[in-house]
């Protein structure tokens, strides 16, 4: 049944017909209706599958280092005892931006890689020993100062 047939209920058909005309329009019948949903059902999976098209395609172009070697990515596998592949040790006030943009690309070309960097470990500074002995490679960021941090010094 669509807008605008009778009701054999015997219920109040006036509000029915106004209530679908509001929302659907007088000339709403089930051709149209069915056009409707298989053009929404169309639609839907063109999207999704353009969608999937769009991630696969950056998939694809995503950066990833591979070994000269032997054409496969690094094995990323970490010694036993360690937490980190590598430490980046550098001086806030004179290497931060840089080590933190180095730190990230590294990141992008190696998914997997676990670099411990103060703006995302550090949580107490008494701490700073046990990170680096935690980590397989200590990496300094020598900028101006680094010999002058005590921190830098500690590390």
């Amino acid at each position: 049944k669509h807008c605008g047939e009778d009701d054999d209920s015997g219920g109040d058909n006036a509000d029915n017909v106004s209530f679908c005309s509001r929302f659907i329009g007088d000339n709403f019948d089930s051709y149209r209706a069915s056009l409707m949903v298989v053009l929404l059902t169309f639609s839907v999976l063109f999207l999704t599958t353009a969608f999937l098209i769009i991630l696969a395609v950056k998939k694809v172009k995503e950066p990833i280092v591979y070994m000269a070697s032997t054409g496969y990515p690094p094995n990323l596998e970490l010694p036993k005892g360690c937490s980190y592949h590598m430490f980046m040790s550098h001086v806030w006030g004179t290497g931060q931006a840089q080590t933190h943009a180095i730190v990230r690309k590294l990141q992008l070309f190696m998914p997997g890689l676990k670099v411990w960097l103060d703006v995302d470990e550090l949580t107490d500074i008494s701490k700073l020993e046990e990170s680096v002995s935690d980590s397989a490679v200590f990496v300094v960021y020598y900028s101006s100062g680094y010999f002058r941090s005590r921190n830098c010094r500690k590390e």
